[in-house]
């Protein structure tokens, strides 16, 4: 008997079915084997690495990967060929890209040209500069700022977190939003950033392996907590309050969230190296 996706998912893993649902995030409907290509299941890991922790990370994605297992010896065909690479949860340092505060100015002035871009802009820019999760982003409105600060409670964890609101922000909530899968999502923002101009080389770890490219090219939704966090600590921030404001139950989450080698060192340290 031939199954379709969902079924031979639901078939092999009837417990599982949730991770049914962070697969079909990557698309507008259900998925087809024909779904399956490298693409798509790059964007799966990234998806699922950037939205839960570690230890889940790697359930999901073992998961996933032994169904494909089966499914490619039952001989069930399907596009990806590195999908066994891509789908782990490696345990080796992942480098991560951030939008400087330049590169932010750059997409805060742009006026995009229709309601899908007008979207995306608004809803990466409330992530950058409140360090909202999407899934908390969408839901804030302008009940949720009071006396110039920005207060909600995170889907995920449960925390509360308050953030200094930019004046920005006022306007970008009361933007309407259209709706759109994730992948769309990404897409369209990386052509945002294509089309300011944002693409300072970079090299990333990403997909199992190395890569170079233009920094618009490996930007994502989960790109806007990462350089909400990334910008402060260069700031100066102390990282507690960083964690804090992030809506992060420890501080070891937030470090895994900042984009940058640099280190603080005290004005008396400098002088070592002056």
């Amino acid at each position: 008997m031939a199954y379709n996706f969902r079924e031979y998912f639901a078939k092999k893993y009837p417990s599982s079915a949730y991770i049914y649902n962070v697969l079909k995030k990557n698309g507008d409907q259900d998925i087809v084997w024909e779904d399956l290509t490298d693409t798509f299941m790059d964007n799966v890991a990234d998806t699922i690495k950037e939205n839960v922790c570690p230890s889940s990370a790697r359930t999901y994605l073992t998961v996933i990967r032994s169904l494909l297992n089966r499914a490619r010896l039952s001989g069930i065909t399907f596009p990806s060929v590195n999908y066994a690479e891509i789908l782990r949860a490696k345990s080796s340092k992942c480098s991560k890209t951030y939008l400087t505060t330049e590169e932010l100015r750059r997409i805060e002035v742009y006026i995009p040209p229709n309601d899908y871009e007008a979207t995306v802009r608004a809803r990466f820019l409330i992530g950058a500069y409140t360090g909202c999760r999407q899934s908390d982003f969408q839901q804030i409105n302008a009940s949720n700022i009071q006396d110039g600060m920005l207060s909600y409670v995170s889907e995920k964890t449960g925390i509360k977190a308050t953030i200094p609101v930019k004046p920005i922000v006022k306007e970008l909530i009361r933007i309407p939003c259209k709706e759109m899968p994730l992948a769309t999502f990404n897409s369209t923002l990386r052509n945002i950033c294509r089309k300011c101009g944002i693409r300072t080389m970079v090299k990333v770890f990403k997909g199992g392996k190395q890569m170079e490219g233009p920094k618009y090219k490996f930007i994502s939704s989960h790109t806007a907590r990462i350089s909400f966090c990334t910008n402060l600590y260069l700031l100066g921030c102390d990282i507690v309050k960083i964690s804090r404001m992030a809506g992060h139950s420890d501080i070891n989450m937030t470090k895994r969230y900042i984009a940058s080698e640099m280190i603080s060192i005290d004005k008396k340290a400098m002088r070592y190296f002056h």
